[in-house]
C-alpha cells in the first residue's frame, strides 16, 4: 500500500512538472559569442566563453557569462616626453592571458528570453601578460620581459534582441558599455641587470613626463614607478577603464 502511494506521488510530481514546463516554457538558455573567436589580426580580446541565462519569470533574467582568453597578440604603445624636450615611444606585442565574469539581469519588454530587453550588467577581469623591452648593458643589446598584470571592476548598460530560430534555438544581438575602475602592475627583476641598473631605470623614468599608455583604443596616464637593489616596477591604480559589452551569441534553450 505504502508503496503505491508512494508512485502515486511520484507520478504526480512528474505530471505537475511537466505541466508548469508547458505553461511557462523553457527556462534554460547556454550560449557562446560567436564574436569573441573573430581572426587575430583584428586585434581583439578574444576568448572561449560560455553565458548561461536563466528566466525568472514572465519579463526578468538573470545570467553570468565566463570566459578565458584565447592567446592572440595585441600592440602596446607609449609615449612621453624628456625633460631636455625629446619625444619618445614605445611599441610593443603582448599576448594576454586570464579570466573575466560577468553577471547580468535582464528585462524583457513583452516575453522572457524572448524579444528584445535591457540589460544591467557587471563585469570583472584579471589579465596577466609580459612586455618585451630592450637595453643596452656591455657594448650590447639585451631584450628581456616585465612581468604584468591587468584587472579591473565595473558594469553598464546594454540594449539587445534574442531570437528563437527554432524550438530550441536562440540567436542573441546585444551592445553597451559602461565604466569601470582597474590596476595595472608591471615589474622587471631581470637577472642581468644590477643594483645600478634598476636605479638608472628608475632615473630614466624620473626624467620623463607626460607619459601615456596605449593598449586596444584606450589612451592611459598618471603612471607611478619605483626600483630597489632587485627589481624596477610601474604601475596605475584606480585608472577609469570603458566596459564595453557588445556580442553575437548563438544558443541552445530547454
Amino acid at each position: 500500500m505504502k508503496n503505491n502511494i508512494l508512485l502515486l506521488t511520484l507520478i504526480l510530481l512528474l505530471s505537475c512538472g511537466q505541466l508548469f514546463a508547458q505553461i511557462l516554457g523553457p527556462r534554460h538558455v547556454i550560449k557562446t559569442d560567436l564574436k569573441a573567436y573573430v581572426p587575430a589580426n583584428f586585434n581583439l580580446i578574444s576568448s572561449v566563453n560560455l553565458n548561461y541565462e536563466y528566466k525568472l519569470n514572465k519579463k526578468f533574467s538573470v545570467g553570468l557569462v565566463a570566459g578565458s582568453l584565447i592567446k592572440r597578440t595585441l600592440e602596446l604603445g607609449a609615449t612621453g616626453s624628456s625633460n631636455s624636450g625629446d619625444d619618445l615611444a614605445y611599441k610593443g606585442e603582448i599576448s594576454p592571458s586570464g579570466y573575466f565574469i560577468n553577471p547580468y539581469a535582464r528585462m524583457y519588454t513583452k516575453e522572457s528570453l524572448k524579444g528584445f530587453y535591457l540589460e544591467l550588467f557587471t563585469r570583472h577581469y584579471n589579465y596577466d601578460f609580459e612586455i618585451p623591452y630592450d637595453y643596452e648593458k656591455n657594448n650590447g643589446t639585451i631584450t628581456a620581459n616585465a612581468v604584468a598584470n591587468a584587472k579591473a571592476f565595473g558594469g553598464g548598460l546594454v540594449v539587445g534582441s534574442q531570437f528563437h530560430l527554432a524550438k530550441k534555438f536562440v540567436l542573441d544581438l546585444y551592445a553597451g558599455a559602461g565604466m569601470g575602475v582597474g590596476n595595472v602592475y608591471a615589474e622587471t627583476n631581470d637577472p642581468n641587470l644590477d643594483e645600478q641598473d634598476f636605479q638608472d631605470i628608475k632615473q630614466e623614468m624620473d626624467n620623463l613626463s607626460d607619459v601615456e599608455i596605449a593598449i586596444l583604443g584606450n589612451a592611459i596616464n598618471d603612471l607611478t614607478y619605483d626600483a630597489n637593489s632587485t627589481s624596477a616596477w610601474a604601475e596605475l591604480k584606480g585608472v577609469p577603464i570603458p566596459m564595453l559589452r557588445a556580442g553575437i551569441a548563438f544558443g541552445y534553450m530547454f
